[in-house]
This record gives structure tokens, C-alpha cells and sequence, in this order.
């Protein structure tokens, strides 16, 4: 009776953990989610006051390299170049550069721009170009419409993860499960595994923290920091194992 009675209990944890996970996934294919948004700060830009001291119909045009969706336009009605080469506007808003990857890798954003001289000529110029890391690419969980914790999240997608990758369902093979060793002890890990633990960290414990991120489009990195003496393990599981070597390269830096 006990046994069975335990078996029953496991049983419907599992089943409220798939209904975790399949609610998340259900809302992030119809939520907002792919856009990776950056502030460009374009009146910083050192601008050749001899072309022009006004600029007219002010074009950003932004291409990134690799799998990325076209990038939209930006255009600025008016800008004046001060005397120090200085783009200004007394009433211009922020300028938000919106980039949509298809596969959350680092990129170069090429950056040129295009507008009409007091003369009436056009011109066209290349900016300096950003680069885009993949630290970059890093965002929270974008659970919405749906009541479950992060933690429940992370223990049914692990599990899903775990289990796709033992019994080789997986789509493609890209769920994956591996681990990586620091020879550091906590107080002495690499900057950027503080920084994960910091901005990411969705549960502590004595022995370690969970960290979840999550990256556009769709993909999934979590991570479990274990601490010993002398060094620290991570386990990390992900539904797109490209995601390993770059994560890989980013914990060693």
C-alpha cells in the first residue's frame, strides 16, 4: 500500500510538471518574444559639419550577419550637426535597434545611413559597426498568462531535456544534457559565472544555485552550479545544442 500509494503521488507530480512545461509552451508561441531590443544612442555620432548642418529624412538602415530576419528601418525626420560634428535634436526620442535571430548566435550589425543634404543631395554613409556577443542575446523567461514558478519550469523542462536526449526522441538530436568543470571554488569563479548567477539565478541553495535563461527565438539554457573545495561543476541542459560550445567558450572567458 505505502509503494503504491508512493508510485500514485510521483505519477501526479509528473503530470502537473508536463502541464507546467506545455502551458509555457503554449504561450510562447503566441507571445512576443523573438525581438532582442538595443539602445542606439545615434547624437553621440561624429558627423562632417561641412556636408551639412541640417540633415533631412535621416535613414538607419541595419543589416546583422547569420541567421537574423531582416531588420526594419529607422527614419529621423530632422537633425542639425553642430559646430563639433555633433548630431542634435531637441525633440528626439531614444532610437531602438529591434533584432529578430533565428538562431540565437553572435552577430555583426553593419550600420549605414542615408539622408538628404540642405542642397537637396543624398548621401549615403557607413557607421561603425556593433558587435553583438552572446551574452547579448541573454533575456528572463517570458512567462505569461500562465501561473506557474520558474523553478517548476526549469525542473519539468530539465527532466523533458533528460529524457528526450536518454531515449533519442529529441527533434534532431538538439536536446542535450553535459557538464562543464571550473577549476575555481565559488569565491574565485570567472566574471561572467558571477554574472550568470547574478542576473539569472532563480534558486539557491547551500551547494549551489539554478540559473535559467532563456533566447530568442525560442531556446533554452539551464544550468545548475555545484560547489566544491576546489573547483565547481555545471550541468547545463538545452533544447539546441549548438548553444553548448558558445555557452562553453563564455563561462571560460
Amino acid at each position: 500500500y505505502p509503494s503504491t500509494l508512493l508510485n500514485s503521488t510521483l505519477t501526479l507530480f509528473v503530470l502537473l510538471l508536463g502541464d507546467v512545461l506545455q502551458c509555457y509552451l503554449d504561450n510562447l508561441d503566441t507571445s512576443v518574444h523573438e525581438t532582442i531590443t538595443l539602445k542606439y544612442n545615434i547624437l553621440t555620432t561624429h558627423w562632417p559639419a561641412e556636408i551639412s548642418k541640417r540633415l533631412y529624412a535621416f535613414t538607419l538602415r541595419v543589416t546583422a550577419n547569420g541567421p537574423y530576419n531582416p531588420c526594419e528601418d529607422i527614419c529621423i525626420p530632422f537633425l542639425t550637426v553642430d559646430a563639433n560634428g555633433i548630431l542634435y535634436s531637441s525633440d528626439m526620442k531614444p532610437v531602438f535597434l529591434k533584432l529578430c535571430p533565428q538562431e540565437p548566435v553572435p552577430t555583426v550589425l553593419s550600420i549605414n545611413a542615408a539622408f538628404t543634404s540642405e542642397n537637396g543631395v543624398t548621401y549615403v554613409s557607413e557607421l561603425p559597426s556593433i558587435n553583438i556577443e552572446f551574452s547579448d542575446l541573454f533575456q528572463h523567461l517570458p512567462i505569461v498568462n500562465c501561473k506557474i514558478s520558474p523553478f517548476d519550469l526549469f525542473t519539468a523542462m530539465w527532466g523533458k531535456i533528460e529524457t528526450s536526449q536518454q531515449i533519442g526522441s529529441c527533434l534532431e538530436g538538439q536536446h542535450v544534457v553535459s557538464v562543464i568543470h571550473i577549476p575555481h571554488q565559488q569565491s574565485q569563479l570567472p566574471v561572467n559565472c558571477v554574472r550568470l548567477i547574478e542576473d539569472y539565478s532563480i534558486v539557491t541553495q547551500n551547494t549551489g544555485q539554478y540559473v535559467f535563461i532563456f533566447l530568442p527565438p525560442k531556446y533554452h539554457i539551464l544550468m545548475k552550479f555545484s560547489y566544491c573545495t576546489t573547483s565547481t561543476a555545471i550541468s547545463i541542459a538545452t533544447d539546441n545544442w549548438k548553444l553548448l560550445s558558445l555557452m562553453n567558450s563564455f563561462l571560460h572567458a
